[in-house]
């Protein structure tokens, strides 16, 4: 049959290169969430005491993303030049205390750019489960469908960073005042949407 396990293994890290070559677009987080998926991992990894040895390289979701951010009700369209508010929750799934700060990194950021301070001190999260929520202005510059990326979580403590996926899609209308063809649009919109969500 031949169909042993270097087979497995092999399709296992060519997935995982894939998947870290292409993390930027396609590690967007829908469903039940990070923060729930990522303790749900922590969870499972603390049951198991021997992992098999075929998937003790991959590394859990928890030992990527120590803490992780994520919007609370973000919104699913903005218009060009108007300010939103986004609340963010940031969860320490780490076995430490940790000193956070919440970075918005503007040269990572194209087309839906952080607006007002980029920066904030988180203080002190406590370790399993602990959470601090953050706001963030968001301003869009261009019409079409974005990714909100450039966040970073940095511990004070010991320089630590964590670099987040996209943290959520948005859709930019114009102000009202452009004319646009809207079928155009959603042609875009579908092609875009599909390689959004690819697996």
């Amino acid at each position: 049959h031949g169909h042993g396990h270097p087979t497995i293994t092999k399709t296992m890290e060519d997935h995982k290169e894939e998947m870290e070559q292409e993390e930027e677009e396609r590690l967007v987080v829908h469903g039940s969430g990070l923060s729930v998926d990522v303790a749900a991992s922590a969870a499972q990894r603390s049951s198991i005491s021997h992992a098999p040895s075929e998937i003790s390289s991959i590394k859990s979701l928890d030992m990527i993303f120590p803490v992780t951010v994520e919007p609370i009700d973000p919104p699913t369209r903005m218009k060009v030049g108007q300010p939103v508010k986004v609340r963010l929750l940031v969860v320490n799934h780490g076995t430490r205390r940790q000193n956070l700060q919440l970075q918005m990194r503007l040269p990572l950021m194209k087309d839906v750019v952080v607006c007002g301070p980029s920066f904030q001190n988180l203080g002190d999260i406590a370790p399993e489960g602990g959470s601090e929520v953050a706001s963030v202005t968001l301003i869009a510059l261009t019409r079409g469908l974005f990714f909100v990326k450039g966040c970073f979580i940095v511990d004070l403590n010991t320089g630590m960073e964590i670099k987040q996926p996209a943290l959520f899609s948005i859709l930019v209308d114009g102000d009202g005042s452009e004319h646009f063809d809207e079928g155009r649009f959603d042609i875009d919109l579908k092609s875009k949407q599909d390689t959004m969500f690819e697996v």
